[in-house]
């Protein structure tokens, strides 16, 4: 079988384990960096001067382009010039799913046959073979016996999950309840045993247990399962149909759903963005509930929508009805926080102050509520009201330890007011007290009492401090303010308000045609490509080799999965470990390398010079660069800010979930996932997409950049915007000296939004210095 030839030559080739000599086109590829791709993905095995060598070499380079319709022409073209090629893997994968990507379902079938009857790769066609049958009206048996056929034939298939997934929901279709079944109690076992599966699964999975008690009549334990979705997963589109199902249920058995519950769902449609859908709810239900005590819960919702959207206008009175009419202390909370981004600080103020006299508080929600009142005395920014946000501040630290969270922070704020109030042998000497309670501090401090010199007209000592900074906390972001600051750029705006279009776009990409094919000869002698020592070739898993050829035809995302069962055997050594590492980058599983990359800064971290550029890449990968640089392009962002933004929100996982659901690279929500796909058109986008990593960054981007239109390219504004909502970085423009931009992240009283600011400008400045060349 032509796999079996591949195979060899695969290893051969890859793995130096014979001196060969091949010719391979420079290929593009929109997902993977082709500098490092091994030429087998293109079929080169083949002798360059066969009648269709011609045609594969286009023909995957098309493929890759997901340009279907001229790779399914060169395919069938070397398919009729090759009989040998009859029984290929990848040949009739291909033009199976060229056929279907072009909506021609019936034209794949029998290729998907050929394909399945690969004892290897076998699976891989198997589940889109039956995925096909399912788009056809009248073939949902054929499809669920396809789905069998798969787990049969390939019990510990990467695709088990989801086959077992689709067959249950399948069944269901079919009334098919105790087959359907077997398949769950499948699927909740395999969740238990991988933490993974568990944090991309147990939404559905704990939705389809609910769908199967409610379908065999156990209505409360159908409730049950269904409450679960709602409370743990609200952010989720389980969450939306449980809470269409629980309605059901309710209605079928004659028990009417409580204000409570009713309000419960209704937060489902608020955390996913159904704003108008929710209120909708919440005026039926003002009719539907009408005692006292509902009424204020729903009269609660209704404001907490309004302040959802971020209409504080519309939530302030409402939250001020809550408290004057019920004493409702969590609408007075919020009362002072709407009003706060509402521009009605004074009014905040005396709602927190409200919120003080009339909750019993502990210590640490005293401190809390004090730093708060003293952030708005700072945002109004006059210095009688900085001089009473001291004041407050003060009161903190009175009673919070100075190494505290709000101890510090406290303390720094108030040193911070008096180089606001041009107070600044005061700064200084808050600041210097403060420089050493914590190791974090120090540069923070140092920072600033530099920055208190330079308006004193210390140059010197200003100097010496920027320069012990830049030195000595490269890696720091006051380090690296330091270094700017050293630069001799006349502003330190300089470095945050410049937004460049990036030059290094791939603007013409889509067409391989527009690309020149020369082919280059390597052999293994000089092939940079992935050494690895013998030891390792001599035990090489089958896995490798499935891997390989699983992200020729598909997405890396299976590929990857092939190789999760081998991890803790090769973290067990370092050599090991930097293979599994390269081979994962190399086929474009950058979950997996990212994983093996912390085992490397970790456990192996003695092996890698601290100071070397190795090590330095290992924190500082710059995966998915052709799809970064491409819409980076497209919206005239700096490669380097999204690169920093992955890093941060995801560490380059596109598999990542939240806490709060949010998915992807860029950790976007789904709803906000939602809007922004309708804003581009994307009329067939799913919230599953989010994990696609060329969806995640092209919807990430795009937000950006409707960031960068408001906040005028001002990147710690955009950043805040990214972290906190538009909302909060709007009013922060409005209380900063834009005369001094790096106060910005000084002024933003969220603490993690502070952090997030400073991080990401820190990484952004590493990666234009690392990858400078």
């Amino acid at each position: 079988m032509m796999v079996s030839r591949l195979v060899e030559c695969f290893l051969a080739r890859f793995f130096k384990l014979i001196p060969i000599v091949l010719i391979f086109p420079i290929a593009v590829s929109f997902h993977n960096d082709h500098s490092k791709r091994n030429p087998l993905a293109a079929y080169t095995d083949v002798p360059s001067d066969t009648p269709y060598a011609g045609f594969m070499l286009r023909a995957n380079q098309f493929y890759e382009q997901k340009d279907y319709a001229h790779a399914l022409t060169h395919l069938l073209f070397a398919k009729d010039l090759a009989p040998e090629l009859q029984n290929d893997f990848r040949l009739n994968f291909k033009i199976a799913y060229s056929y279907k990507n072009l909506h021609r379902p019936e034209k794949a079938l029998p290729y998907w046959r050929a394909a399945a009857a690969d004892t290897l790769m076998g699976d891989y066609a198997f589940y889109q073979w039956a995925d096909t049958y399912s788009s056809f009206s009248d073939s949902t048996d054929r499809a669920i016996d396809t789905y069998k056929q798969l787990l049969q034939s390939f019990p510990n298939s990467v695709f088990g999950m989801e086959t077992r997934i689709t067959l249950i929901q399948l069944l269901n279709s079919r009334q098919r309840f105790n087959e359907s079944d077997v398949f769950l109690s499948s699927a909740a076992s395999a969740m238990k045993t991988d933490k993974s599966y568990k944090l991309q699964f147990e939404p559905v999975i704990t939705l389809l247990t609910g769908w199967s008690h409610w379908n065999r009549g156990r209505y409360q334990q159908a409730l049950d399962e269904l409450r679960t979705v709602i409370n743990h997963f609200r952010y989720t589109d389980e969450a939306y149909q449980a809470k269409q199902l629980i309605e059901q249920i309710k209605t079928k058995i004659g028990s009417p759903i409580t204000a409570e519950q009713f309000i419960a769902g209704n937060e489902v449609l608020v955390l996913q963005g159904h704003f108008q859908e929710a209120l909708n709810e919440l005026a039926e239900a003002k009719v539907r509930y009408p005692s006292e005590n509902d009424q204020k819960d729903i009269d609660y919702a209704i404001a907490k929508v309004y302040n959802a959207q971020g209409l504080f206008s519309a939530a302030v009175p409402r939250y001020q009805a809550l408290w004057n009419k019920y004493r409702h202390k969590e609408a007075l909370f919020n009362l002072a926080k709407a009003a706060r981004y509402s521009d009605q600080l004074d009014l905040s103020i005396n709602a927190y102050q409200d919120y003080l006299k009339n909750v019993a508080l502990n210590k640490a929600w005293k401190n809390y509520i004090a730093y708060e009142i003293a952030n708005n005395y700072s945002a109004k920014g006059d210095t009688a009201s900085l001089r009473e946000a001291n004041r407050w501040y003060r009161d903190v630290q009175k009673t919070a330890e100075r190494s505290s969270l709000y101890g510090y922070h406290s303390a720094f704020r108030e040193a911070f007011n008096h180089y606001k109030m041009e107070e600044y042998n005061e700064a200084v000497g808050k600041l210097q007290s403060l420089q050493h309670t914590l190791p974090f501090m120090e540069s923070r401090c140092r920072f600033w009492i530099a920055k208190s010199y330079e308006k004193m007209n210390r140059k010197k000592e200003a100097q010496a401090i920027y320069v012990q900074l830049a030195t000595s906390r490269y890696s720091d972001y006051y380090g690296m303010l330091s270094a700017q600051m050293l630069s001799g750029r006349s502003q330190v705006k300089n470095l945050f308000d410049v937004f460049p279009h990036t030059q290094t776009g791939q603007g013409n990409l889509w067409s391989a045609l527009k690309n020149e094919i020369k082919p280059r000869i390597r052999t293994t002698e000089n092939d940079p490509f992935i050494d690895a020592p013998d030891e390792v070739l001599r035990t090489l898993e089958p896995e490798f080799t499935k891997a390989w050829i699983g992200c020729d035809v598909l997405d890396p995302t299976y590929a990857e999965r092939e190789l999760l069962p081998l991890k803790d055997k090769y973290y067990a050594s370092f050599e090991r470990t930097k293979f599994l590492k390269s081979f994962s980058e190399y086929i474009g599983g950058y979950n997996l390398a990212v994983d093996a990359a912390v085992k490397l800064r970790t456990k192996y971290k003695k092996q890698i010079s601290d100071f070397s550029d190795e090590y330095t890449k290992l924190f500082y990968p710059r995966y998915y660069i052709p799809v970064i640089r491409h819409y980076a392009h497209v919206h005239g962002l700096d490669e380097n800010l999204l690169l920093a933004l992955v890093k941060s929100e995801s560490a380059f996982r596109s598999n990542a979930i939240s806490s709060a659901r949010a998915v992807g690279l860029m950790q976007i929500m789904p709803f906000t996932g939602n809007e922004l796909a309708r804003q581009l058109n994307l009329d067939d986008f799913q919230v599953m997409h989010l994990q696609n990593p060329e969806s995640s960054i092209r919807l990430g981007s795009f937000y950006l950049y409707q960031q960068a239109q408001t906040y005028q390219n001002y990147v710690p504004a955009i950043l805040g915007a990214y972290n906190a909502g538009p909302h909060r970085a709007t009013f922060w423009m409005k209380y900063y000296d834009e005369d001094e931009p790096e106060e910005f992240p000084e002024i933003v009283e969220l603490l993690e939004t502070g952090s997030y600011i400073r991080k990401i400008m820190l990484d952004r400045w590493i990666y234009s210095q690392l990858y400078a060349s």
